[in-house]
């Protein structure tokens, strides 16, 4: 299951473009080590604080998603971002499609789930995920363009230790998609070694 800017879908249900959704096709075929196929739950952007919603109430519920073995969130927030004049820089620029560029928005800021709310979710979604023994990759670049660093921070220390954050340093100010793009072989690595 995919959840990208909040939109809930299958790998097959979004448009998957080699080059910016490498990590979408590679996501087929991980298996358990039983055999049986190992779900994995990313998380990018603002899927990442979805994610955490949604799974805390099964979680809580005694309903967690059978065969669901990880969490990875990339450039995800543990609140809603503020709006920063150095969203239209010319590395910001690079990472959309002219498409992107000139459409609205796919979400309001005003919906984002607030701050407290995803904190406290994820504090206890923490818990019941290393009950579990489901592991949570998440991956972050010092310098994104929308989500900043800090508040990524915040959500990966929330979820605690069972979170193993990678921030990477990179200029190009890189975001989500933009980030997979350019560091595949490293996320897929560190998921590995986990």
């Amino acid at each position: 299951l995919i959840l990208r800017d909040g939109v809930q879908g299958r790998a097959s249900d979004i448009h998957i473009e080699p080059k910016r959704d490498a990590a979408l096709v590679r996501l087929r075929g991980r298996h358990q080590p039983g055999g049986g196929p190992a779900a994995e739950r990313w998380g990018l952007s603002m899927g990442g604080p979805t994610g955490v919603l949604a799974l805390e109430d099964p979680a809580g519920e005694n309903r967690w998603p059978e065969g669901l073995r990880r969490l990875i969130l990339v450039s995800s927030p543990v609140g809603r971002p503020t709006v920063r004049l150095d969203w239209f820089a010319p590395a910001t620029w690079k990472q959309m499609r002219a498409s992107e560029a000139v459409r609205p928005p796919r979400f309001h800021l005003r919906d984002f789930p607030k701050r407290a709310r995803v904190e406290a979710a994820a504090r206890r979604l923490g818990k019941h995920l290393s009950e579990r023994a489901c592991a949570v990759n998440a991956f972050h670049c010092e310098t994104d363009w929308l989500i900043e660093a800090p508040l990524g921070r915040e959500l990966y220390a929330a979820l605690g230790a069972v979170c193993k954050a990678k921030f990477i340093s990179d200029p190009r100010r890189l975001h989500a998609d933009a980030l997979l793009q350019h560091y595949l072989p490293d996320v897929m690595a560190e998921i590995a070694r986990a």
